[in-house]
């Protein structure tokens, strides 16, 4: 978060940088007209320094343009490279992904069974108990009885018959199986 601030404050302060710069050239521009205008009427101090003051500002303008030219030059450098980095990112982000994707596959496979959600509970009633039955899973089974005890959890509604629902695969294939409190859960 502190990396997006610290890009947005830069760029902020090139767009600064880049406004100052302009603006100095179009005053340089300006005195240099009024300068120049000056000095065709006047001493010959006057003359002189009309003339230093327009020797100065002819080679500072270059400079102005010099810079607000590198500035835009550096800003699109700045963008390609950005979206080089970005295509960069979403090529090893997607590669990762599609990794775990067959990892997580092949281990489903390997081992037979996952579990992919679980609740416990009655009605609106229901506990989330996911990762309990997972730990509960052994060798690719899972054999348990539904009850708040084997899950390890509070009882979620005293004096109500609960059930248990459980989302889960086997062999690549979704299945949904609910039973009630004190049934015996055989998995697959």
């Amino acid at each position: 978060m502190s990396d997006d601030r610290e890009r947005e404050l830069l760029r902020q302060l090139g767009w600064r940088d880049f406004l100052l710069a302009a603006a100095v050239l179009v005053i340089l521009v300006v005195a240099y007209v009024v300068i120049s205008l000056a000095s065709q009427s006047g001493t010959s101090l006057g003359n002189i320094l009309c003339t230093f003051g327009l020797d100065i500002i002819a080679n500072l303008i270059p400079v102005c343009l010099l810079f607000i030219v590198s500035y835009l030059l550096l800003r699109r450098v700045q963008a390609l490279r950005s979206e080089q980095e970005t295509q960069q990112l979403l090529s090893k982000l997607s590669s990762e992904v599609r990794k775990l994707l067959k990892e997580e596959l092949a281990t489903a496979r390997q081992q037979g069974l996952a579990i992919h959600s679980a609740d416990y509970g009655a009605g609106n009633t229901v506990e989330d108990v996911t990762q309990q039955v997972r730990e509960l899973v052994s060798a690719g089974k899972l054999e348990m009885i539904a009850d708040h005890n084997v899950l390890g959890i509070a009882d979620p509604v005293k004096g109500v018959r609960k059930r248990l629902k459980v989302v889960y695969s086997h062999a690549v294939h979704n299945q949904t199986v609910i039973i009630n409190e004190g049934d015996k859960l055989l998995l697959p």
